[in-house]
């Protein structure tokens, strides 16, 4: 999957990424905004990301030639977050790209 989302990058210019992570409740329409809001601020999410960046050579997140972070928390204080499902033209119109 990351070979394909890196595919994608380059052809559109974006910069995808895919992270997966082990939850240890279930994920319900209920509650799954708490969990992704706790996944975020997370060491896990961190580690993960920049692990990314550092894998992806894009070293946006840490000194590329040491490894020390640039900046702490990834996620301020007050950000707030929103789930968005795109509808299919705007798939389409991605993919056409």
């Amino acid at each position: 999957m990351d070979a394909f989302l890196s595919g994608v990058d380059h052809a559109v210019n974006s910069n995808t990424l895919l992270l997966t992570a082990v939850c240890d409740v279930p994920v319900t329409a209920d509650n799954r905004q708490a969990v992704l809001r706790a996944f975020l601020r997370s060491a896990l999410f961190e580690q993960l990301m920049r692990a990314a960046d550092r894998d992806r050579g894009w070293y946006n997140l840490a000194d590329g030639y040491d490894d020390q972070h640039c900046e702490r928390p990834l996620l301020r204080a007050g950000v707030v977050l929103r789930r968005s499902q795109p509808g299919l033209p705007a798939l389409h119109r991605v993919l056409r790209r």
